[in-house]
């Protein structure tokens, strides 16, 4: 299969503009070597071999071009899952301990129930047992409504880490995306040169301006995805 149908198969329709136009560079480089043909032949060519060699470099600089703007995109990509990630981690980390809660509101139940006590021991028996009977009821509101709290607390830390695992889970698969996105590049990057070496009868392409434009762009660097990976 032509690797240009090979490209449409492994593109992602979302980011479609976003990758190196490899058909189109392809037609261009098609373009200079059927006009240097037809300057063999007949002399009758459209372009002189000097313009002809000045478009051809104008396609280098295309290229050149194509991939910084790639590995940019994908600078940006790794910048957004990495800020992605620090927000979740801020996220976990708010959540707060339920012993902690939980020993809170023991040391208030006590303090309060403390606080009858010195009240009862100042009243007379009559005082007493009726204030009991309205402790008792006090008691078992706050009691109800520091369950409801409590459930209420328990169910909101739940849905955090609900949302703090789904968060990781979309961190994940944007990271593989943009992982293939940056391997498809550079894959179509070495094609095109390649190509431009096959066609220009030249070793420019993948010798000098292969390696150049790659350390440029960064569309090699996987240690970065390896880094986040781990963070993650």
């Amino acid at each position: 299969m032509k690797f240009g149908r090979q490209l449409e198969e492994y593109q992602l329709p979302e980011w479609q503009g976003h990758y190196i136009p490899y058909n189109e560079l392809k037609r261009k480089l098609e373009g200079f070597k059927l006009q240097s043909a037809k300057e063999s032949d007949s002399g009758d060519a459209l372009l002189s071999s000097t313009e002809i060699e000045r478009e051809v470099q104008a396609w280098r600089c295309r290229v050149e071009s194509e991939a910084l703007r790639v590995g940019d995109f994908v600078d940006r990509g790794l910048h957004g899952l990495a800020d992605q990630l620090h927000q979740l981690s801020l996220m976990v980390d708010s959540l707060q301990d339920p012993e902690t809660v939980a020993g809170s509101s023991l040391s208030a139940t006590k303090m309060q129930a403390g606080s009858f006590s010195s009240v009862e021991r100042d009243m007379s028996e009559e005082e007493g047992k009726h204030m009991g009977g309205q402790r008792e009821r006090v008691g078992f509101e706050d009691a109800s409504h520091g369950m409801l709290k409590k459930q209420r607390k328990d169910q909101a830390l739940e849905d955090i880490k609900v949302r703090a695992i789904e968060g990781v889970g979309r961190v994940v698969e944007g990271m593989r995306r943009l992982r293939g996105f940056a391997e498809l590049n550079h894959a179509t990057l070495y094609k095109i040169l390649k190509k431009h070496d096959k066609t220009m009868h030249s070793t420019l392409g993948l010798v000098t301006l292969f390696p150049k434009v790659v350390a440029d762009s960064r569309l090699d660097d996987m240690a970065r995805f390896d880094q986040l990976d781990v963070e993650v």
